[in-house]
């Protein structure tokens, strides 16, 4: 299992800490990137002490770029957390006298291991409200009792998706700012999830790591159905899948009539990018909201988005437009270009999330249109 910090070391830390000085789409693209250079890594060409050598150099050097990455995107002690978490077990030392081949299979070994620990930050990352929202839950979660509590860590088991690995459930409360009472507080809880059959723990774990039973998956989708059903659907529809591109500001698109340009692709990529939001499709999501990026450059007299970013509007326009080429892009090719692999991770909700950009483009395309 990847190392992970003590829970008693997280009690002592400032819940306010827990937050990131970056978008969360450029965190988790930036450790997607990291990722596919570790899975992508050379090491099957190594074939002499000298390239091993080299390899070693040039496997550190990502290491530590990506360790600096997390310091800079990071309050400290919330990067000192995710530090501890990329970290891999496997070391290079004490491997004088083993044979090259020897050698070569550990190194492969840490990779393997360095990969799966980044899967493993983007997964609890992924379901950890501060960070993907970018807000504190400090007071509203500060006097949660120990039912309250018990619930929200079996949904966020839930919201992990898998039945086969364990999770480190005193970090899941605190990367979600869930005021513990003290040190044996999550192993309490998780004990009671335990008892209803809800959680299984892993066995002589000095932590309280635990992963969800089928019997606490269905508990949960029951009280999801319950929730659902308590509400009227059209509501619940509005509320929880609002559009992707405003109603209006499509129609606004629609109505537009231009000498120059035929508004049928864009107004139709607008609709597909709602439909696929509210489907689930994020995959699309990314890939449809890439092609409207690379649709609309000539409506404002260039030829491609780079060019629109560094040549048009004020600097509040240029800043949020770099933020939508950039994290929009690198999210779009990191699952569009690359062929199929060993491990994957798919896209969620928060990560696709790039609306508020995407409408601000879209009302200057409709303001300079008319």
């Amino acid at each position: 299992m990847t190392e992970m910090i003590n829970p008693r070391k997280l009690l002592e830390n400032n819940a306010e800490d827990v937050r990131m000085l970056v978008r969360y789409e450029e965190f988790v693209a930036a450790l997607v990137a990291f990722r596919e250079k570790f899975e992508d890594f050379p090491v099957s060409q190594v074939n002499s002490e000298d390239s091993l050598k080299t390899v070693i150099q040039e496997i550190d050097s990502i290491i530590k770029e990506q360790q600096l990455y997390v310091t800079e995107s990071c309050t400290p002690d919330l990067a000192g957390t995710l530090d501890q978490l990329l970290r891999t077990s496997v070391a290079y030392g004490a491997m004088g006298k083993q044979s090259l081949a020897q050698r070569i299979n550990r190194l492969k070994d840490r990779l393997t291991q360095r990969v799966r620990s980044i899967n493993y930050v983007l997964a609890i990352v992924s379901i950890s409200d501060p960070l993907t929202l970018g807000q504190t839950f400090i007071e509203e979660r500060a006097e949660l009792t120990v039912d309250a509590k018990a619930i929200f860590l079996l949904e966020k088991l839930y919201a992990l998706r898998k039945l086969d690995q364990f999770w480190d459930t005193g970090l899941i409360f605190y990367l979600n700012q869930v005021a513990l009472d003290w040190y044996d507080d999550s192993r309490n809880i998780v004990k009671l999830l335990e008892r209803d059959g809800y959680v299984d723990v892993f066995p002589a774990s000095m932590r309280t790591d635990a992963k969800i039973t089928v019997d606490g998956k269905a508990y949960v989708e029951r009280r999801l159905a319950a929730s659902k059903a308590s509400s009227d659907d059209e509501e619940q529809t509005s509320d929880s899948h609002p559009d992707f591109v405003n109603s209006n500001r499509v129609k606004e698109l629609q109505n537009i009539s231009h000498p120059n340009f035929d508004f049928t692709r864009l107004v139709q990529l607008c609709r597909e990018l709602n439909d696929n939001y509210e489907r689930g499709n994020y995959l699309s999501v990314a890939m449809v909201g890439r092609s409207i990026i690379n649709h609309v450059p000539p409506l404002f007299g260039h030829q491609t988005f780079d060019q629109v970013v560094a040549q048009y509007g004020g600097r509040s326009f240029k800043s949020l437009m770099s933020q939508l080429n950039t994290s929009l892009r690198s999210i779009a090719d990191s699952y569009l270009h690359l062929p199929i692999r060993k491990t994957e991770t798919l896209p969620n909700a928060t990560q696709v999330n790039f609306s508020h950009n995407m409408d601000v483009l879209l009302e200057e395309v409709v303001r300079i249109s008319k």
